[in-house]
């Protein structure tokens, strides 16, 4: 049985290419079955953050932690999808579900599948172990357990209802309206230019960036089916690649959120 305080700061290696990836800086838990998913690995050398599945962990020795290559590491940024909603509870204030304070995550216990097994408690007075089966939910700033077996709740009856997105193809239809009169106001402007016998100032028109996608949720984790490229040649997202919050904010700079959502599609759709 391995503790979460025991795997931090462990460095990660990677038996094929012999290299030292980094150190283990964070474990992240899933409240859906109550696993250890994905380590955090920082490496100083390119000050980059990566993560690391768990399911392509090699071994767990005393002083390291093994995978078999580099292709188990991942770029953080690239993996957002994934790890939201994913804490440790470790720091965590504890209440139990009247709202009663109970105390203060320590640690975390896990079994040999990564499994949560235990929560360790602080008090101020006395360690007490919380049973993974009496935690109702954790965050990384607070966890709710139930009093005892005998009383669980099922928390999962308050969850707040959704509101209705707006449909894919509506936006997608908004953005290519924007983009028609930016063109004909371009236009416009280029045929009073060419009527104009002597030089006269035209101000150019005034074009408001694509503003109908305020949520980037709408586009992160969506698949892209085209290259992005910016007018200046710099490219913003490769074909076939997920939509990160970096890649959003490289579209915003140069005006091309309609063109990453025009060819972005949902991940369980098919490029045709």
């Amino acid at each position: 049985m391995a503790k979460i305080s025991e795997l931090i700061s462990k460095h990660v290696i990677s038996v094929y290419n012999s290299e030292n990836c980094g150190v283990i800086e964070n474990v992240l838990l899933s409240n859906n079955g109550f696993k250890a998913k994905y380590f955090t690995v920082y490496n100083p050398d390119t000050n980059a953050t990566y993560v690391v599945s768990t399911n392509d962990i090699y071994s767990v020795g005393n002083s390291a932690v093994s995978v078999k290559n580099n292709d188990a590491l991942n770029l953080i940024e690239s993996f957002e999808m994934q790890i939201r909603g994913m804490y440790n509870p470790i720091n965590s204030s504890v209440f139990n579900i009247n709202g009663d304070y109970v105390g203060i995550v320590t640690d975390v216990e896990l079994d040999e599948k990564n499994t949560v097994v235990n929560f360790i408690i602080n008090n101020e007075s006395e360690e007490s172990i919380i049973s993974k089966d009496l935690i109702a939910k954790f965050t990384q700033t607070t966890t709710i357990i139930n009093n005892s077996d005998v009383e669980k709740v099922a928390i999962a009856r308050f969850k707040p209802k959704m509101p209705k997105t707006t449909n894919d193809d509506r936006i997608i239809s908004i953005l290519k309206l924007k983009e028609d009169q930016m063109e004909a106001q371009l236009s416009a402007v280029s045929s009073a230019t060419e009527n104009v016998e002597e030089p006269t100032h035209i101000p150019a028109p005034t074009i408001l960036p694509g503003r109908a996608i305020a949520n980037q949720e709408f586009l992160l984790g969506r698949k892209l089916t085209k290259t992005i490229t910016a007018e200046n040649g710099t490219l913003i997202a490769k074909v076939n690649t997920k939509i990160t919050s970096n890649t959003i904010t490289l579209a915003r700079t140069h005006g091309k959120l309609t063109d990453l959502t025009k060819h972005s599609m949902e991940q369980s759709k098919k490029v045709k």
